[in-house]
């Protein structure tokens, strides 16, 4: 089924994020924190903001999903 392909799509997205973010920790690039909670949460932001993107037809979510994102990669603090 679609829900599944979707799923699998999203799962491998958000396991590459998370490997992205791990070179980015061990170079020091990035402050040290969950990697796995970290880009699951980056891919969930820019999902949403991605819809709402659609449905106001501007850039605000995504400006503000970039700001957020860059905030949470030289912070790590991910919210619980």
């Amino acid at each position: 089924p679609m829900r599944i392909a979707l799923r699998r799509g999203a799962d491998k997205t958000i396991q590459a994020m998370a490997e992205c973010i791990d070179v980015g920790i061990q170079d020091g690039s990035i402050p040290s924190g969950d990697s796995a909670l970290l880009a699951r949460q980056i891919y969930y932001l820019w999902n949403g903001a991605s819809l709402l993107n659609k449905l106001y037809q501007d850039q605000e979510a995504l400006t503000q999903s970039l700001t957020y994102t860059q905030h949470l990669l030289q912070n790590t603090r991910t919210c619980p």
